[in-house]
């Protein structure tokens, strides 16, 4: 019996972010918070560089599932993200609905988060020659003026070699 051979790799991603602006009237921060999505951003998927450098094709092409997300602030340095209670990370392409890839629930007082990834299928997604990326953050308070976020994202990507 041939042994089956798979190939599994995580796919990365970086891309930096502003943090929108909510502009500070002087007056206290509404207690229950305020969701604010941010501009969605486009990411080139690279599929077929990937098929040609792993020596497979996208109908070998099995699973692609999110592995690793994080976001991590920037800017301003030394502070941290502790005016944000929730982060979701949603993914979309052109034809496709936007899906949840990956989320935190919970007050974070460090200057970054490890998102829980979804189990989610993004095989078509991945196919696409670009996917898109948004992020929706729950704010308790408002964040530094002019803040910058690095979203970090991996994708575990499934396929079979071609013979």
């Amino acid at each position: 019996m041939a042994d089956i051979i798979v190939i599994r790799k995580n796919v990365e991603y970086t891309q930096d972010q502003d943090i929108p602006n909510i502009p500070n009237p002087g007056v206290a921060f509404p207690t229950a918070g305020i969701t604010i999505p941010f501009p969605k951003y486009s990411l080139v998927t690279n599929s077929s560089t990937f098929f040609k450098d792993n020596n497979t094709s996208s109908n070998l092409l099995t699973s692609v599932k999110p592995h690793e997300l994080g976001i991590t602030l920037v800017k301003p340095a030394n502070t941290n993200l502790d005016y944000v209670d929730t982060m979701r990370v949603y993914i979309s392409a052109d034809g496709l609905p936007e899906v949840l890839a990956a989320h935190e629930y919970g007050k974070n007082n460090a200057s970054a988060f490890n998102l829980t990834p979804e189990d989610v299928e993004l095989k078509s997604y991945f196919l696409k020659d670009s996917m898109y990326v948004r992020l929706e953050a729950h704010f308790i308070d408002y964040p530094d003026s002019n803040s910058k976020i690095q979203v970090k994202t991996s994708l575990a990507v499934v396929a079979n070699p071609l013979k």
